[in-house]
């Protein structure tokens, strides 16, 4: 296919291919299926710590109520009504769970506890993928310092949730009180230009995770390059999953089980595109002569086979 390329088209499409070659390759060796489904796993238990501090965060600023309702509008476009309904759900069982006083104290330290947790599951496979380990044991002040770092990136996540629907509010009120163009070629050109700062936010969103959770320093194009090929996946993943997840019934299947198992499963395919876009994002950084170093706690390693049988 790439020889019925005009020759200029070839030259920059094949360098391409050969990223995404290895990336898969690298990809393949790290035992996906494995990386992935803990991370799904994590992230069910998970997500609604992380979506009561989001919203607690935000609320400072903002109703709660509000955040809330656009919240659940973006997830129902991810996942559907019936999977965002449930988590809907489960997440109002949990903040009644939580108190006053020293209850609510208590209540917000375990909630910070959960969904750093599934920070540092994905750190822990971002530093398989990029072949990076301690040099030795954490401490406590690098535990804590990884928690906190986690914190920040649930803070982020918030912001740039805020930021989208900050720019979706304006979109909305220049096609509710501007016709600058045909009123339908209007909708879809503001529709685009959503998908574009829907896109833009999870590249930043992507760029932030690469930079800051693993034990690694990666240059700043590598880091946007593979963010934005991240982001890119991560779409054209969406749409995928929405046909075979969302749309389908598969839902019905599982009975009351089925919004779980839906949710379940767009985890699990979304973690797999997340890895394979850090696998190109160490690809091409090593591809511009640009690649990874370990932070000053951490080294690289590699594994080799032996013949001799380990001692412990």
């Amino acid at each position: 296919m790439i020889a019925l390329l005009p020759s200029h088209l070839t030259t920059k499409v094949q360098p391409l291919l050969t990223l995404f070659k290895e990336a898969f390759g690298l990809f393949r060796q790290n035992d996906p299926l494995r990386l992935a489904s803990s991370t799904a796993f994590f992230t069910l238990f998970a997500l609604p710590p992380v979506l009561i501090l989001v919203i607690s965060l935000l609320g400072i600023l903002f109703n709660d109520a509000l955040i809330t309702g656009e919240l659940f509008e973006k997830l129902t476009g991810l996942v559907g009504e019936n999977v965002a309904s449930q988590v809907e759900l489960i997440l109002t069982n949990f903040m009644d769970l939580q108190g006053h006083g020293w209850a609510a104290a208590l209540s917000f330290l375990f909630l910070t506890f959960v969904s750093t947790t599934l920070f540092t599951v994905i750190q822990n496979s971002l530093n398989q993928l990029w072949s990076i380990r301690l040099k030795g044991r954490q401490h406590l002040r690098g535990a804590l310092r990884n928690r906190f770092r986690a914190l920040l990136i649930i803070l982020s996540s918030g912001l740039l949730f805020l930021g989208f629907l900050m720019a979706d509010a304006v979109l909305a009120f220049i096609n509710d009180h501007y016709t600058l163009w045909d009123a339908r070629f209007q909708l879809h050109l503001l529709h685009l230009v959503n998908r574009i700062v829907g896109l833009a936010v999870e590249t930043t969103w992507f760029a932030i995770i690469f930079s800051f959770l693993p034990f690694a320093h990666v240059h700043k194009r590598a880091v946007w390059v593979g963010a934005a090929v991240t982001a890119l996946l991560f779409l054209l993943g969406k749409m995928v999953l929405a046909r075979l997840l969302v749309n389908s019934d598969l839902g019905s299947v599982y009975a009351t089980s089925g919004s779980i198992v839906v949710l379940l499963l767009f985890i699990f395919y979304s973690a797999m595109i997340f890895y394979f876009g850090a696998c190109f994002t160490r690809v091409y950084a090593r591809s511009i002569d640009q690649p990874l170093q370990p932070k000053s706690f951490a080294t690289f390693y590699e594994w080799k086979d032996t013949e001799q049988a380990p001692l412990f």
